[in-house]
């Protein structure tokens, strides 16, 4: 504390605490991290370097595009919506040797609330992959009003999202099971500028019935149940409310809690794990896709 407040009161060159250890200029010192900006997925793809695919002769136009960031590890960028007046984002990283990836959010708000939804352009990217884990937000308990989520997720929030994930899951899985591997047409990652901006698009309408009933069999049943088996969602971002009433339980595990009876109503299958500070997280393989 003594150095912070004794920085700026000394006269001659420049102080500093902390050291600049990275730079933008590649002609800086050797010891020096390099800056490398990430692009969202859509942006400038000749400058990305192509990642690893399910299916190597598959079209390279099918192919996601990922930045390597540290030994076999590489990472791809789709931008998400916080709120009306923010971006942010959300991160595949993929390990080249094992095949396997996770999935980072940052702040995100609820598609159908949003007035530019991209949360599906993430979902229907991770269908295909080998994802072992989701990391997502659920700042808010159950109730929260909706014109005070100032572009975040309540658990109700969370499933419905997680519904059109399995959606897409189960039209990724069927047409698998309906064409030969060399013809297989995946389900690939969906550029921002090709999408619609509409919450109220007909795909997202499409995917949201699909939820409930299957057509096929005449009536309604539950077409998702274990859709998403496999599957580890670990909930971060808890956001602490001072008003609430019964505070003896941590925020993480009061949302945790009513995020995972939610899923277990609808049998999706997905694991349920609130996100401890400073816990270790192992993120095994699990053989398959999602």
């Amino acid at each position: 504390m003594s150095l912070v407040l004794l920085a700026g009161s000394f006269s001659g060159s420049r102080k500093s605490i902390w050291p600049n250890l990275a730079s933008w200029n590649p002609e800086d010192a050797d010891y020096l991290h390099l800056y490398d900006p990430t692009l969202p997925i859509g942006e400038s793809p000749s400058k990305k370097k192509k990642g690893p695919t399910q299916d190597e002769s598959e079209n390279e136009e099918n192919s996601t595009y990922y930045t390597p960031l540290r030994g076999p590890l590489t990472v791809c960028m789709f931008p998400i919506s916080h709120g009306p007046s923010y971006d942010s984002s959300a991160f595949f990283i993929h390990h080249t040797s094992l095949g396997r990836e996770f999935l980072f959010f940052g702040d995100v708000e609820y598609d159908l609330s949003s007035i530019n939804p991209r949360i599906s352009n993430v979902w229907s990217a991770a269908a295909p992959k080998f994802v072992s884990a989701v990391f997502i937000e659920c700042s808010w308990p159950s109730g929260r009003p909706d014109d005070k989520m100032f572009g975040h997720l309540t658990p109700e929030h969370l499933i419905a999202e997680l519904q059109v994930l399995a959606n897409f899951v189960s039209e990724h899985r069927n047409l698998s099971n309906n064409y030969p591997a060399s013809t297989n047409p995946r389900v690939t990652s969906i550029s921002p500028r090709r999408r619609s901006s509409s919450s109220a698009s007909p795909e997202r309408k499409r995917l949201k019935q699909s939820v409930d009933e299957d057509p096929s069999e005449g009536g309604r049943r539950p077409v998702l149940q274990n859709a998403l088996s496999g599957l580890r969602v670990y909930i971060v971002h808890c956001k602490e409310e001072l008003t609430r009433p019964d505070n003896t339980k941590p925020i993480n595990q009061v949302i945790s809690n009513q995020v995972r009876e939610l899923v277990n109503k609808l049998e999706l299958g997905v694991e349920i794990v609130a996100a401890e500070q400073g816990s270790l997280i192992h993120i095994v393989s699990i053989g398959a896709s999602l």
